[in-house]
This record gives C-alpha cells, sequence and structure tokens, in this order.
C-alpha cells in the first residue's frame, strides 16, 4: 500500500502467500472495502487456497522431538508429551489485532494456530487456582513472582512449551450477534426487548478435530508429582478448556494418548 491508497480486495488476494501470519496481518492493515463480515469471507477464501504441506508439520514435530531431547539429556529434565484432539472449535489471542472485530493467532513464525507456552501455563494455573489446589504445590510449579517490592523470586518448575498442530487444521467461521446492543452499550434507560437491530459479528477459529502436541518439561519433580501433574492438566483440557470463549464450549480436548 503506497501513499495510504485503496487495495483492491482480488488484487489483494493474489498476493497470498504460504505463511498464514504474514497473510493476516497485512490484511489487518490493508484499507479494504466492505464491512467486518465481508472480511471474515473474504479471509477465510484465502487461507483455504493456500496450499498444506504436510511436510513442514514433520519437520516441526523433529525440532519439538530434538528440544525435548536437549532437555532431558543436558538439564535433567522430565517429559510430559501426548498428543489431544479439539472436541470443539478454539480459538487463541481473541482481542489482538486483526481485520475482523474477533482476533486470531497465527504463529509468526510458522503461520500455523499454535498455542502459545504462556497461554497454556496461564490457563493451567487459573484451573488449579479455581478448584483451590494445594497452594503450595502451586507455588513450587509456577513459580513466585517479584511482586512490587521487589524482593526477588523463585522459578517455577514446570515449563510449558508451545502447543503445536499434528498435521493440516481447519478453519472455519463462527458468530457472535448481540440481540440487545444498546442494553449491553452505553445508552442509558435501554432496556433488554426485540425491537433492536442486531448486528452479527462473524470471525475466525479453528475447526473441531485439531490435533495438537502438548509438552511440559518438569525439573526435580518426583514420579507421584508427574503423574499428579499429567492427570490435572488432562483434566484441565478436557472439561475446563483453553484459549477464548471456553464459557461457551470452545477449547475442550480430549487427549488421543494414554
Amino acid at each position: 500500500m503506497k501513499g495510504g491508497a485503496m487495495i483492491n480486495a482480488d488484487a489483494f488476494n493474489k498476493k497470498v502467500g504460504k505463511n498464514l501470519s504474514l497473510y493476516y496481518n497485512r490484511f489487518a492493515f490493508a484499507q479494504m472495502s466492505g464491512g467486518s463480515n465481508d472480511l471474515a469471507d473474504t479471509l477465510l477464501r484465502a487461507i483455504k487456497r493456500i496450499p498444506k504441506e504436510i511436510s513442514f508439520y514433520d519437520r516441526l514435530m523433529k525440532r519439538r522431538d530434538l528440544s525435548v531431547r536437549q532437555f532431558q539429556e543436558r538439564n535433567g529434565y522430565s517429559v510430559i508429551d501426548f498428543t489431544a484432539k479439539s472436541k470443539s472449535r478454539f480459538l487463541i489471542y481473541a482481542g489482538c489485532p486483526a481485520p475482523t472485530d474477533v482476533g486470531f493467532h497465527f504463529s509468526r513464525n510458522y503461520g500455523l494456530p499454535v498455542i502459545p507456552g504462556s497461554s497454556i501455563k496461564g490457563a493451567f494455573h487459573h484451573y488449579l487456582a479455581d478448584e483451590e489446589y494445594d497452594r503450595t504445590k502451586r507455588s513450587r510449579w509456577f513459580g513466585v513472582g517479584t511482586g512490587d517490592d521487589d524482593m526477588g523470586g523463585e522459578r517455577g518448575s514446570i515449563v510449558f512449551l508451545d502447543g503445536l498442530p499434528v498435521g493440516n487444521v481447519q478453519y472455519e467461521l463462527d458468530i457472535i450477534n448481540s440481540h440487545f446492543p444498546d442494553y449491553y452499550g452505553d445508552v442509558p434507560d435501554m432496556p433488554p426487548n426485540d425491537w433492536y437491530n442486531p448486528i452479527p459479528v462473524r470471525f475466525l477459529a479453528v475447526s473441531k478435530g485439531a490435533t495438537i502436541r502438548f509438552t511440559l518439561l518438569l525439573k526435580d519433580e518426583t514420579r507421584k508429582e508427574k503423574e499428579e501433574i499429567k492427570k490435572q492438566f488432562r483434566l484441565m483440557l478436557e472439561y475446563w478448556g483453553i484459549g477464548a470463549k471456553t464459557a461457551y464450549g470452545y477449547g475442550r480436548f480430549r487427549p488421543t494418548e494414554t
């Protein structure tokens, strides 16, 4: 885009490459005609045209295998490593800047829907805290922050690696449709009723059935504690969920390995 000139949607779509992150972020800054719904439809069509390369996923798995071996052999970590298949759609970083009203996260380097390790760690910590799990164990597993007094902290014993897609994943559109926008907005004294005009908002999500590889690295944990962490982490994935919109059933995973 030169000098703020308008970019034609058809011309822009012809520039789609193999990295979805690059396309998605360029898409976000292109001044294309149409509303958010048009953008979401165009985005999904463009994504489906991008070639799928299974070999790329294979290389990604080999890099993960190498990382795990290095942590085990050089640093003495034990490993929890398994795959899980999504029982529902999932969505990561819904609040990030995006061409549609609801954001979506593609890994910058891989152009894939990688689940950041920080998101996995936050979801697991939130789950254990909500379940009122043993505070001492939580502090050891996740670490203790420095706080405002700057008196130092303690590193957690669990390292959460990014959740990596195994094989091709599919994408689809979902919809948010508030029926009472004025009632939920800043308009005073507007009761919920049927005279409003709902404005549907469509957004991108990963389809049900995607397989994700989860890897946790444990330092100085006993076999019993390792099994305990593994059990609780799997329960979190299956019943609590990870990512955005978990209250609506998003982000549930069923482990595919025992």
